[in-house]
């Protein structure tokens, strides 16, 4: 987790917990759910918006899922991402899985140096049928325009903004 001095989520009290603390908290209660139809899916994260969507990723893992699914994950440096080690694993179980990998502010091999709604083309856009979009405000607002901009059904889409 990013520890962030002035932010209004936590950071700063989770970061200064003891490793072993106790906290409380309660299960998802929002709209930002995975949809049961056996569709393509393409999902777009930025930094901590990939923690729902890894839970999402994991679900049609366990399922080994086998229509296409698709994963944009965007960060401004490569120290910002995680779930590295966690990833091998779901593609084991999802037959069709394609990954793009974004960083912002680093050019680095591996990794396509630009944003995500950047990256985003007509062409990936075409591939899949359902898109699940969380992270920053900005980027969520963006992305969704843009697939909408491409004939995309709203009701095909689903986000979460943090």
């Amino acid at each position: 987790m990013k520890r962030l001095e002035k932010g209004r989520w936590w950071s700063k009290e989770l970061c200064d917990l003891e490793i072993g603390s106790e906290i409380s908290g309660i299960w998802p209660v929002g709209h930002f759910v995975l949809s049961e139809q056996k569709n393509n899916k393409l999902f777009i994260a930025t930094g901590t918006g990939m923690v729902p969507i890894y839970a999402m990723l994991e679900k049609l893992s366990g399922e080994k899922y086998s229509q296409n699914v698709g994963l944009l994950y965007g960060n401004r440096t490569k120290a910002d991402f995680y779930y590295k080690e966690e990833f091998l694993e779901l593609w084991k179980n999802i037959s069709n899985f394609e990954n793009y990998y974004c960083l912002s502010s680093e050019n680095i091999v591996w990794f396509t140096h630009a944003r995500v709604t950047n990256f985003l083309s007509p062409e990936m856009i075409k591939k899949y049928e359902e898109f699940y979009i969380c992270g920053n405000p900005a980027m969520v607002d963006d992305v969704r325009e843009i697939l909408e901009n491409f004939w995309v059904e709203k009701k095909k889409i689903f986000f979460e903004k943090y």
